[in-house]
């Protein structure tokens, strides 16, 4: 049944149509009405003919749009920026075109805003154009948008049937009378069911979106599809909507029924079957076979692991097989249950289930199921190492509380041949959250930083305080396997980075802070980490800097002796290592040409001061060489020691990059057999010409030894919303890792300030133009894990956040005190460009606001490749079209970005608050260009990064901002509701609510009362 409301005559017509239906059907009988919203109505004037507006959908609908009207026009339904998504033209001859109306977008008929957390895309509104055709009516009619859809109510235990109209969605209404497993069958009445293309959203009373399987029924002969159906498990009583659209080539009915199903009980410790046959099936049982849905449920608390078992009797088809656990937000579904070994996990107390649904009629199977409960046993951060024993296919777990917001590092060491590992839910060294705010009531958490020293892995997690799980298991079951633990809390500094707020011509840091790392208990080239916040106040652009300085790290160890020291013997191809005193080449009588002096130490250094027992003869000639990233390489350097034949000095040139680039390691020389070469850094002295008199070497002292390695980063920040704890660091920018930082540890013997401090400076949060992170402030924590370093003792390194948001030009503009109105539409704008809307002509038009600036005090300079910003904070209304007219002089190009405050839609942060609309513009600053789009908020920014025509630094913007009148579209909401009536006794209460905000601002209910038939279904 199908009725076409007027909206002026909405509300008395459902009434009426409802009191017929229910007074002439039962409930189950189904409820069927076409449902239009309340409608946005355009009354254009022939002088200007063009209307604007704005579809705001509600959360959880499926509709189509409509128009009503009786002259001709053409309607758009539109992107933010203009781009059409649909365009519908009603161009009749004559001047009644009434029968024509309502008007549907046929080709793109479906607008969906279903939401798991009541917030909707906002990118998904859609904006709205009208235009009018010129017609022979003095008076142009009134055309009115609408959204449409079919809409239908039906009991749980009953049989729907509708039609399906290729354009129109349905909206069915299902009262779920108790909570449990469900399968609603889909069947698609029509000559080829597999020829209907369709999709669908079943939403739960509550709001959320209800996780489904949907699988297709066929028959054993030919594979023909006979139905479809949905699996579910409703954890509410109440109204759940099913919203669906389909597109087919000929008629069509969905018949919509709740099949049976079967539940029992799963017990524990005991070996149980499952299938559509039994022990002994016979060849005619297999024609008897009907399609059948048999459910196990498992009762368990929050947290609670099982292990669930499977294993095959005999098959000749797979079932569909899922289990589905239970979540305050509603069941989850997991379809990946093979044959084998499947964890278990409860995010909820409750009821979990293991559905078996047939695939197929006429064909067998027979499953074997065994459930067992999974040890946990209790640990505790920091104890010490922990040894976890677990046999083959044996599982254990272990389970912590975290008692404040920390970073943890574990280390983990497996033994025997079964390589216990952590493992949770298939997430190799994953802790699964069991407080989490997801809407699937918990999380898996990975290590966010991994450090390798020798063979060892260190990890680091995050941990939002609450409760932790994780199992372990082996991953060859056939052997056994024991799983070592040790973990300990990350340092928090109790403070944060200063937020140095720079404005020209300021370019460094005034405040920092200096922290302080040790060597860690295991491995001292890896600092014990800590973490500490940065604390966010404002949009802005952030830039972190870490430097190291010689003054914070200087002692008196800054000299020292030489670790490994060796001579090559070019005649003999030998090592030979005497101690002191040791000839720098070889004293067999042969020549010492090719000969070389090998000297290893743990750090760096930058000098070599040399003391001779027998100084070298004249005549011989030495050249350094160390080991870099791209193999051996000649130092530049000052020799003091006059080709070793006095006591005296050797300088490396610090400037040469083969300093910067040294490394550990020896290439491909094998020195010791009794030494590792890559432990120590080295220096060859290669011996190119022969010595009379070889130079023995009494002692050498290894000068202003350096500081060096690299500071890793993780950034994250707790997120304010409402199903997510953090985001980050996969979904923040993260800082660059510096790598090779180095200083020297002798202040007084710095080499003309080369080595007085070490830096480095990286944007952080947002690393994309235009840098700025949005409107998403609070208190960011960074993770600082220093490694790789080549000092074994305590490090310190100074870290500041530069803010350059005040490198910018400011100006505000409100539109309602400026220019509320466009002075002209876009096409008349564009259309006068070329007869003297140039820049210099701004009396021709209505500027707003004129602003001129210096480039140079708004640039980012080095830091930002001499951007220049000019941020405009713009006061107007929300959903509205929005015009901006722009001129400008000396500029060769600019970007503009349109930056809103906006509501988030997922769990992984701001919704695109910063988006990009014209780029890299050449073509037009040097006349009015004009851009419309859509805003969502009232107070929005529009920031313009230009560059200048050089050398003209002074830079000027024309500009005005108007908004159109727009009129607003919003979906009209209705939901069926009812009370169970008493057995035997009282009456069905059917309530209808229907909400339409845009216009009456309230809701409209509608109460009906039928009376229960005698031994009728409810």
């Amino acid at each position: 049944m199908k009725i076409i409301i007027n909206k002026k005559k909405l509300t008395p017509l459902i009434a009426i149509v409802l009191f017929i239906l229910l007074g002439a059907f039962n409930i189950s009988s189904g409820i069927a009405i076409h449902m239009q919203g309340d409608g946005a109505t355009f009354n254009l004037d022939k002088a200007d003919p063009v209307g604007y507006g704005v579809y705001i959908p509600a959360p959880n609908m499926y509709a189509t749009m409509s128009i009503t009207g009786s002259n001709q026009g053409e309607f758009v339904s539109m992107d933010w920026d203009g781009t059409p998504w649909q365009t519908e033209t009603v161009d009749y001859p004559g001047n009644d075109i009434s029968y024509a109306y309502p008007w549907y977008f046929e080709n793109y008929p479906l607008i969906s805003s279903t939401t798991d957390n009541g917030y909707i895309n906002p990118w998904s509104v859609q904006w709205l154009n009208v235009s009018a055709y010129e017609a022979e009516n003095d008076t142009l009619s009134p055309y009115t948008f609408n959204t449409a859809f079919n809409y239908y109510v039906m009991a749980e235990g009953s049989e729907l049937i509708v039609p399906l109209n290729h354009s129109i969605p349905i909206q069915v209404d299902i009262m779920i009378h108790n909570t449990g497993p469900k399968i609603l069958k889909f069947d698609w009445l029509t000559d080829n069911p597999a020829a209907v293309t369709s999709s669908y959203e079943l939403i739960s009373p509550s709001g959320k979106i209800v996780m489904t399987d949907f699988q297709t029924a066929q028959s054993m002969m030919g594979g023909v599809n006979v139905f479809d159906y949905i699996a579910f498990v409703a954890n509410n009583i109440g109204t759940y909507r099913l919203l669906v659209e389909a597109a087919h080539n000929k008629p069509a009915y969905l018949n919509l029924e709740f099949l049976q199903t079967h539940i029992s009980t799963l017990p524990l410790e005991k070996l149980t079957f499952e299938g559509n046959g039994d022990e002994n099936p016979t060849l005619h049982e297999m024609y008897d076979i009907e399609w059948q849905s048999n459910w196990f449920k498992i009762n368990g608390k929050k947290g609670d692991l099982f292990r669930l078992d499977l294993g095959i009797d005999y098959i000749s088809i797979v079932p569909m097989i899922d289990a589905w656990l239970p979540c305050e937000n509603g069941y989850i579904l997991d379809s990946t249950i093979t044959t084998g070994v499947y964890d278990l996990y409860f995010p909820n107390s409750g009821a979990a289930y293991i559905s078996f649904n047939d695939a197929q009629y006429g064909q067998w199977y027979r499953y074997s199921v065994f459930l067992s409960e999974i040890e946990v046993s209790d640990y505790n951060i920091g104890d010490n190492i922990t040894s976890i024993r677990v046999s083959r296919d044996q599982r254990k777990a272990i389970d912590f509380t975290i008692e404040q917001d920390s970073f943890v590092r574990f280390n983990f060491t497996e033994w025997g041949d079964g390589d216990a590992k952590i493992s949770s839910m298939g997430t190799d060294r994953g802790f699964i959250f069991k407080d989490a705010k997801k809407l699937d009531c918990y999380e898996i958490l990975s290590p966010i930083e991994t450090k390798t020293v020798d063979t060892m892995d260190f990890y680091y997690y995050y941990f939002p305080v609450g409760e932790y799980e994780a199992i372990i298991k082996n991953t060859d079951y056939q052997c056994d396997g024991v799983l070592q633990i040790s973990s300990n809390f990350v340092e928090w500094a109790n403070d944060t980075i200063p937020v140095n707020s720079l404005t020209y011509p300021e370019v460094d840091a005034s405040q920092y802070i200096t922290l302080e790392f040790g060597p860690d208990e295991y491995y001292s080239s890896l600092k014990e980490a800590q973490w500490i916040g940065i604390n966010i106040t404002e949009p802005g652009q952030y830039i972190l800097n870490t430097t190291i300085w010689a003054t914070d790290n200087s002692g008196a160890s800054a000299t020292g002796g030489v670790s490994q020291l060796y001579t090559y013997n070019a005649t003999d191809t030998s090592y030979y290592s005497f101690g002191y005193p040791q000839p720098a080449f070889s004293t067999d009588g042969s020549s010492t040409q090719n000969d070389l002096l090998f000297i290893g130490a743990s750090t760096r250094w930058t000098g070599m001061l040399f003391n001779f027992s027998i100084p070298g003869s004249v005549g011989g000639f030495m050249t350094p060489w160390v080991y870099t990233t791209g193999g051996w390489s000649t130092m530049s350097h000052s020799d003091g020691t006059s080709e070793l034949t006095q006591d005296g000095v050797i300088e490396f040139t610090l400037t040469d990059n083969d300093f910067r680039d040294w490394t550990r390691g020896a290439g491909s020389y094998a020195i010791d057999p009794s030494i590792d070469e890559n432990d120590y850094y080295w220096s060859i002295l290669q011996c190119t010409s022969d010595y009379s008199t070889v130079p023995i070497i009494e002692l050498i002292t290894l000068l202003n030894q350096t500081i060096r390695g690299d500071v890793n980063f993780a950034l994250l920040r707790e997120s304010g919303y409402e199903y997510c704890d953090t985001w980050g660091p996969t979904w923040l920018d993260q800082p660059i890792q510096p790598d090779g930082l180095r200083v020297s540890r002798d202040e007084d013997n710095d080499f003309f300030g080369t080595l007085e401090y070490d830096s480095d400076e990286s944007f952080i949060i947002e690393s994309s133009e235009p840098f700025t992170i949005g409107f998403e402030e609070g208190l960011y924590k960074l993770l600082i894990v220093p490694e790789n370093w080549d000092f074994s003792g305590s490090i310190r390194i100074r870290f500041a956040v530069e803010n350059y948001w005040p490198y910018k030009a400011h100006a505000t503009y409100n539109i309602s005190a400026l220019t509320p109105y466009p002075n002209l539409h876009l096409f008349d704008i564009n259309n006068y460009t070329a007869t003297g809307y140039g820049h210099n002509n701004d009396t021709l038009y209505n500027y707003g606001l004129i602003k001129t600036y210096n480039h140079t005090e708004v640039s980012l300079g080095s830091v930002g490749f001499d951007r220049a910003y000019f941020l405009l904070e713009v006061y107007g209304k929300a959903y509205q079209w929005t015009q901006l007219v722009v001129a400008m002089q000396n500029v060769s190009n600019y970007d503009l970005f349109l930056l809103q405050d906006l509501p988030w839609v997922d769990n992984y942060g701001p919704n695109y608050e910063v988006i990009n609309p014209i780029s890299g513009d050449w073509d037009n600053v040097a006349v009015n260009k004009t851009y419309e789009f859509g805003v969502h908020v009232d107070h929005f920014f529009l920031l313009f990064k230009a560059n200048d025509i050089f050398p003209n630094e002074i830079m000027t913007f024309r500009i005005a901002l108007s908004q159109y009148n727009t009129t607003a579209l919003y979906a009209s909401e209705i939901t069926a509701t009812y009370t169970p009536p008493v057995p035997d006794l009282g009456p069905l209460i059917l309530t209808l609510l229907i909400a339409i905000p845009s216009a009456i601002g309230v809701a409209v209910v509608v109460v009906y009362v039928v009376k229960k038939r005698s031994g009728s279904k409810q």
